[in-house]
C-alpha cells in the first residue's frame, strides 16, 4: 500500500499534436502534480498550503456580503487550464493532492482514509477534467475490498490510483493523512501517512482606483483577476536550494475602491525608464489623485511592452488591464517594488539595481524580466519580512 503527496497546486492540461499515419491528431494529457519526494512527506514544513481563504473563485468582491473566500462553501470551483499560455494562472495554489496507489491483489478486509483533525480540512475527490468537484463525506472514505460498491470515493481503490484534493480551513502545524488497512474485524494491519502544514495567512488590503476612459464592469473585472486572487506570493519548492524554501503567508484583499478617476488621461502610456518625462508626468499624476486617499494601485488599459510598473518604495503601482503578464502574480510583484524597494536593496547587499526596478528572485518574480537581480541570489526570507511588515493578521 502507498500514499503520496503531491506539490500544492491543481492538476494541469498538456496538449501535444501526433502527426503519425498523415493525420493530425491532438493528444490532450492531464498530469498530476509532481510528488514530493519521499522522505519530505513525513515532514509538514515541506509541505506548506494556505487555509483558502483567497478569491481564486474570482467572485465579486463588490456585492453586498462577505468577502468571497474559497472555502466558505463545500465546492471546489477551479478553472480550464490553458495549455500554452501560462497554465498557473488557472491555479488555485491552496489546494494539495493525495494519492492512494492501487491496492489489488487483496479482496479482504478494507482501506480507510483518515487524518488527525477532519474538522481542519475538506477533502474533493479528483475526477480528470472535472472543474466543479463537490466535498466527500469523511465518513465515506472507507472501502470494503471484498465488495467496493458502487457509492464509495474510494471504490475503485483495487483496479487504479485515487487522488483527492485537500484543502485548509483552520491552522494545524502538523496534518496528518492516513491510509489505514485494516482486517474484516477492524484490527490494523498497515498504515502509511503524510504530512501537511496549514497556515493561517496574514492579509494585505490594497486601494484601487481605474482610469476614466476604462468602464466600470472592466475596472471590476480586473481587480477581481489581479488582486482577489493573488493569494500566490509563496512556493512550496523551486529550482533554488531546496533547503531555503521559505512560505511567504500573505493574502491580498481589495480594502477600497474609489471607482473610476474622472480624467481620461493615461489610459495607455508607453513604458518609460524612471527619468523619462512620461514616467515623471505619470508619477506625479498618481500621486494626486485622490488626495489625501491611500490609493496603491491604478488600473490604465494598457502599459507597452508590460503587464504593470512601480515607483520603488512609492507604495503606488500601475497594473494594465489586458496584457497577457497580467496574471495575479503581477500584483505580488508590483508590491514589492512599490513597498518595499529601498529596503531591500539595503538589506541585501547581493543586489544591484538599474535605477527603476529591483527585482527579486523567481520564488515571487514569476514572469519577471527586470534587470537587477544576480543570479542565484536568494532572499526569500527578507521578501517574507516586508510582506509581513505591511500586513495584519486574518481574523
Amino acid at each position: 500500500m502507498d500514499l503520496d503527496l503531491h506539490r500544492p497546486g491543481t492538476v494541469g492540461r498538456e496538449v501535444t499534436v501526433d502527426n503519425s499515419g498523415g493525420n493530425t491528431t491532438l493528444i490532450t494529457e492531464y498530469p498530476l502534480p509532481t510528488e514530493i519526494l519521499e522522505l519530505e512527506q513525513q515532514d509538514p514544513t515541506r509541505c506548506p498550503i494556505l487555509i483558502n481563504n483567497d478569491n481564486d473563485d474570482l467572485d465579486s468582491p463588490f456585492g453586498a456580503g462577505n468577502y468571497p473566500q474559497d472555502n466558505d462553501d463545500e465546492v471546489l470551483q477551479l478553472r480550464n487550464p490553458s495549455p500554452i499560455n501560462n497554465p498557473k494562472h488557472y491555479d488555485d495554489d491552496d489546494v494539495v493532492m493525495v494519492t492512494l496507489r492501487k491496492f489489488n491483489g487483496v479482496n479482504a478486509g478494507k482501506i480507510r482514509l483518515t487524518t488527525s483533525k477532519d474538522e481542519d480540512v475538506r477533502f474533493f475527490k479528483y475526477e480528470e477534467a472535472q472543474y466543479t468537484l463537490n466535498a466527500v463525506d469523511m465518513a465515506d472514505l472507507e472501502v470494503n475490498l471484498s465488495n467496493p460498491g458502487t457509492t464509495s470515493p474510494l471504490k475503485d481503490l483495487p483496479n487504479e490510483d485515487v487522488s483527492f484534493y485537500l484543502e485548509g480551513i483552520n491552522a494545524n502545524d502538523d496534518l496528518t493523512v492516513q491510509m489505514i488497512f485494516e482486517d474484516d474485524n477492524g484490527n490494523e494491519l498497515a498504515r502509511q501517512e503524510v504530512h501537511i502544514e496549514i497556515i493561517k495567512p496574514r492579509l494585505i488590503h490594497l486601494s484601487a482606483q481605474g482610469n476614466g476612459e476604462l468602464t466600470a464592469s472592466e475596472v471590476q473585472d480586473t481587480l477581481s483577476r489581479l488582486i482577489q486572487g493573488a493569494n500566490v506570493v509563496r512556493g512550496d519548492r523551486d529550482w533554488l536550494d531546496a533547503d531555503a524554501d521559505v512560505m511567504v503567508p500573505v493574502t491580498f484583499r481589495l480594502g477600497q475602491y474609489f471607482g473610476r478617476d474622472t480624467d481620461p488621461s493615461h489610459e495607455s502610456w508607453e513604458y518609460m525608464d524612471s527619468d523619462s518625462d512620461d514616467s515623471l508626468e505619470l508619477r506625479d499624476y498618481m500621486n494626486n489623485i485622490n488626495g489625501e486617499e491611500p490609493l496603491n494601485i491604478y488600473l490604465v488599459r494598457e502599459v507597452f511592452d508590460k503587464g504593470g510598473y512601480a515607483w520603488r518604495s512609492s507604495k503606488r503601482m500601475v497594473l494594465e488591464l489586458f496584457n497577457v503578464n497580467s496574471h495575479s502574480n503581477i500584483c505580488a510583484h508590483e508590491w514589492l517594488h512599490a513597498f518595499a524597494g529601498d529596503d531591500l536593496e539595503e538589506a541585501d547587499s547581493a543586489y544591484t539595481d538599474d535605477g527603476n526596478h529591483l527585482c527579486l528572485d523567481g520564488h515571487l518574480m514569476v514572469g519577471a524580466d527586470c534587470s537587477g537581480t544576480q543570479p542565484g541570489s536568494d532572499v526569500r526570507e527578507i521578501e517574507k519580512v516586508f510582506f509581513e511588515q505591511y500586513s495584519e493578521p486574518d481574523e
